[in-house]
């Protein structure tokens, strides 16, 4: 095992930005994220019926990326900003998170599009190769926080964490995650204010490890993501995006 002045003569191998191309097991619709260098999802796209049509999207991403006036700075009912790019007809072709850090979050958000849509890889993930879920463990660039998401085969994210202060807890969520998605009773169904079903997954001590998104779909979406959590999680692979 090389030494530490050994690792410290060795670079880090640079990641790129990247476009992931799926197919919903939700709704059958086309869908395409734009991601940057830390693995973290930083604009995304609504549903295509064709594959064609999501393919020219990532396209209009590329293009229209590289104008300022064309993303739209914009504030949730709730107060949070996010932002919108839009094509030069005005169509919105890919929306940011909302950024509960505020408005500094947003700007550095738009800056990361720009920077990385132009030249970013694509990943087709409705190619037919054998894939497996895989936890990925990363640095939040907001708050300087860990976190892990837990992606399906199709490159869906399935469960995510809070933050950590620690990469070592981090680490320890991921296992819990492992052991306990093979229990059925600790996945809790639950229901937000806004009645959209979603799940957080306990661990023995009844400690939330794990969150669901909320699933518009409704229930069946739910139970389905459960089901997914459940066959994933505990043989997936492990992707260290701090490394």
């Amino acid at each position: 095992m090389a030494d530490a002045r050994d690792r410290s003569r060795s670079p880090k191998a640079t990641r790129s930005g990247k476009f992931e191309l799926f197919k919903s097991d939700k709704n059958d619709e086309f869908y395409f994220r734009l991601k940057a260098s830390n693995g973290e999802i930083i604009l995304q796209s609504e549903g295509y019926k064709a594959k064609a049509s999501c393919e020219n999207g990532i396209k209009s991403v590329r293009e229209n990326s590289a104008h300022e006036e064309r993303f739209d700075k914009r504030e949730s009912k709730n107060g949070h900003p996010y932002f919108v790019l839009k094509a030069s007809n005005g169509q919105v072709i890919g929306n940011s998170e909302m950024y509960e850090g505020g408005e500094k979050g947003r700007d550095n958000g738009i800056a990361s599009v720009a920077k990385n849509a132009p030249d970013a890889k694509l990943i087709d993930l409705t190619e037919p190769v054998v894939r497996h879920g895989k936890f990925e463990l990363f640095k939040s660039e907001k708050n300087g926080e860990f976190y892990f998401r837990l992606k399906a085969s199709n490159g869906e994210i399935i469960l995510q964490s809070e933050g950590y202060k620690a990469k070592a807890g981090c680490e320890n969520g991921i296992k819990s995650v492992r052991e306990n998605s093979k229990i059925p009773e600790r996945f809790e169904k639950r229901v937000s204010k806004n009645e959209l079903p979603y799940f957080v997954l306990k661990a023995g001590n009844g400690e939330i490890i794990g969150c669901s998104e909320m699933y518009e779909s409704g229930v069946s979406g739910r139970d389905n993501g459960i089901a997914s959590v459940g066959k994933n999680a505990p043989d997936a692979k492990f992707d260290d995006l701090d490394d």
